[in-house]
């Protein structure tokens, strides 16, 4: 029994099911016996009361209590079902095969009342189940902590088979040594996702969305919604109830309809945007998706096909291992005792492979703010800094709208049509959009190449650090999501990278080498982050702060890292402070911001423990 307690496996066990035992409890007290919503409303006399007893449930089919109180209506239905104005029903969630029951996907109990004068509310009621929850967390834990702690009381004559190292029979051997054996397996392996994505493609069943507000419903229907080519079409249908206007993109539709729809050429999404006008004069905006499997190959099947090139020997990499590359001091992080290290500088470029097909691939205008960042840019090519008329990025420093900006005087300037709009039609604002995210790749080849570099001074010789850091930020989404977006924060990563990297170079000099250079790169630097975005006078604060500390360690020998950085900050208040005056004169405050004092106040409060680690009510 105290072998439970005693060794590693053992304490692991138990933290697991302790793990475990806190997630069960956490669910019982504070989920599943939270508080319901209460909605209570008020017309033309009328009165609505709906709530229900708890707010979730821990298995899919569970059953809440549903209590209203109706008075001065007409009509009420409890999920399109007609019922009675006062009642307290038992309601279970959908079956599980239309309904997940994850924390995203909560099952919905809509209340629709008619008031005397016609007028029809909807109460939507979310109730969440943790079945997903249970099954996809708690139960893994559970089953590894059994197996660890079963496997300490199991007879060593059972576990030593299963542990004992065995050589591998000799064909095999020689099967993992054949270079084209190795190679074959790369090509059946390219060759069947090729398949499985054709086939995708061409089976993939049809999408359906339904949307409604107001009394208004619109649905689609795309078959299929996803095509093999780029270029591809599908097939988009459309039924309305109680519209009295649809449009398509700007063009005016009938209320029922049907019609072929392609992607753009050379691009890997698209977006189908209609416009629902309801009967009450209401208007809402409503997004389908068409995507294409055709990128999917260029990030899978091209790179397996390049091993296959590379162990059938067609590819000799030899070369790469030349003097003239080790020595060079821009490869020189990718390099040890003279060798390439391929891993590394695979996954380096393979991140910026990617970074870079998706800029040139992925639609401008999908991104968050995107019109309000485009015309930032349209605005500053005229020589003038936007209102909030024009642009809800007014208060936001200039950086990465000044490269975007001289596209369009030149292009202007060569007799192309000025653009005036999002998405307008004209070639400039194309070619404005897209040199917006062209900026981005330096952002993309910067940060990865100075974390490489950060990770050479840190450890020297540890290039399996490299590699971990790299491949970590290379399994970030949402890192290949924002080098597509017209927006400052890429840049601001990667100047709070460009000065974390000097100042670590600062910090191995001994205090005779420090140079006027260095206060010069520094405020360079510290300029450059303020004004890509205000969020890098934080990251400022915070390399400020670590810099001191490192300063108040030294002693006396870091007096003249002090005097160097008081330089670069002197350097960074000319470079980068000008805006912030600017800002202050211009719009009455340096911290400008797009929402009122008091609202901003509120927004940026401090929320209750439940907002951070809560299940966020299915937002």
């Amino acid at each position: 029994m105290f072998r439970l307690f005693t060794t590693g496996r053992g304490q692991f066990a138990l933290a697991l099911l302790v793990i475990v035992a806190a997630l069960l409890v956490w669910m019982q007290r504070h989920v599943t016996h939270a508080e319901a919503p209460l909605f209570t409303d008020e017309n033309q006399g009328g009165q609505v009361y709906y709530t229900a007893s708890q707010t979730a449930v821990f298995w899919n089919r569970e059953c809440v209590d549903l209590t209203w109180q109706l008075s001065g209506i007409t009509e009420v239905y409890l999920n399109d079902v007609a019922t009675v104005g006062e009642q307290t029903e038992t309601w279970c969630l959908p079956p599980t095969e239309t309904y997940r029951g994850f924390y995203r996907d909560p099952a919905v109990a809509e209340l629709r009342v008619r008031f005397m004068d016609g007028e029809i509310r909807r109460y939507m009621l979310p109730v969440y189940a943790m079945q997903p929850l249970v099954e996809r967390i708690v139960v893994p834990l559970a089953l590894v902590a059994m197996l660890l702690a079963g496997s300490l009381y199991v007879p060593s004559r059972f576990v030593d088979p299963l542990t004992r190292q065995r050589q591998l029979p000799e064909d095999l051997r020689n099967f993992r040594v054949r270079r084209g054996s190795v190679a074959m397996v790369y090509v059946l392996l390219a060759a069947g996702i090729f398949a499985l994505l054709v086939y995708r493609s061409m089976a993939a069943p049809p999408y359906q969305q339904a949307y409604t507000f107001a009394d208004a419903t619109l649905t689609t229907t795309v078959d299929p919604p996803l095509v093999f080519r780029s270029n591809g079409c599908t097939v988009l249908s459309w039924q309305t109830e109680n519209v009295s206007v649809l449009t398509l993109d700007g063009e005016t539709i009938s209320l029922t309809g049907e019609r072929e729809w392609c992607l753009p050429l050379r691009s890997s999404n698209s977006i189908v945007q209609f416009e629902i006008e309801a009967e009450n004069g209401e208007t809402q905006r409503r997004t389908v998706y068409v995507a294409a499997a055709q990128p999917m190959l260029y990030y899978t099947v091209l790179p397996l096909l390049v091993l296959v090139a590379y162990f059938a020997g067609w590819v000799p990499l030899a070369w790469l291992d030349a003097p003239r590359f080790a020595n060079n001091r821009v490869l020189a992080p990718f390099y040890r005792d003279g060798r390439l290290n391929r891993l590394l500088f695979a996954l380096f470029m393979t991140v910026n492979v990617i970074v870079i097909s998706n800029v040139f691939r992925h639609n401008a205008a999908l991104a968050y703010d995107a019109e309000d960042h485009f015309m930032y840019s349209i605005v500053l090519s005229q020589g003038r800094w936007p209102v909030e008329s024009e642009s809800n990025q007014f208060f936001a420093p200039p950086l990465v709208y000044a490269f975007p900006a001289l596209v369009h005087t030149a292009v202007t300037a060569v007799g192309l049509e000025p653009c005036t709009a999002h998405e307008g039609e004209q070639r400039a604002c194309q070619i404005v959009a897209k040199a917006a995210q062209l900026q981005n790749i330096i952002a993309a080849v910067g940060i990865t190449y100075l974390l490489v570099r950060i990770c050479g001074l840190i450890r020297m010789d540890d290039d399996l650090l490299k590699i971990h850091a790299l491949a970590v930020l290379a399994m970030l989404p949402v890192f290949y999501k924002t080098m597509v977006f017209h927006r400052g924060e890429p840049f601001v990563a990667l100047f709070t990278l460009v000065i974390t990297h000097h100042i670590l170079i600062m910090l191995q000099k001994d205090r005779r080498s420090l140079l006027l250079a260095d206060g010069l790169m520094l405020g360079i630097g510290f300029g450059l982050l303020v004004i890509s975005r205000q969020w890098g006078v934080i990251a400022a604060a915070g390399i400020s702060v670590w810099a001191l500390l490192a300063i108040i360690y030294r002693g006396r020998a870091g007096v003249p890292l002090l005097r160097t950085g008081l330089v670069g900050y002197g350097i960074a208040a000319i470079t980068g402070g000008w805006f912030y005056l600017l800002t202050q004169m211009r719009l009455g405050s340096a911290t400008a911001f797009n929402r009122a004092p008091e609202e901003a106040a509120n927004f940026f409060a401090r929320k209750p423990l439940d907002f951070y680690i809560g299940m966020g009510s299915g937002t």
